[in-house]
């Protein structure tokens, strides 16, 4: 059996918005700096672009990725929950 996928159909700046809250200590686009922000709106494009599975555990791996590699750093291992939560949020909101 196929897992279903998804192709997300919110905005960018809606998505982005989302990622940033989850991300930022509460803060959303708005209250970053512009750079920061479109960050934040890119990876919600990258994964508005994506065919990825509607799949919590999948989707967390993916934006382990993009936000590992927006703030140039690894998060520990054990850190990964965060990115369950914030793959958790983005289903249930788009």
């Amino acid at each position: 059996m196929s897992q279903a996928t998804t192709t997300f159909t919110a905005d960018v700046e809606a998505l982005g918005d989302l990622l940033a809250v989850t991300y930022e200590e509460g803060l959303g686009l708005a209250d970053l700096h512009p750079l920061t922000a479109g960050r934040y709106c890119g990876i919600a494009a990258d994964l508005i672009s994506r065919n990825l599975p509607r799949d919590m555990h999948a989707l967390a791996q993916v934006l382990a990725l993009l936000i590992d590699e927006m703030h140039h750093e690894d998060i520990a291992p054990w850190m990964f929950v965060r990115h369950l939560d914030a793959a958790d949020d983005v289903l249930k909101r788009f």
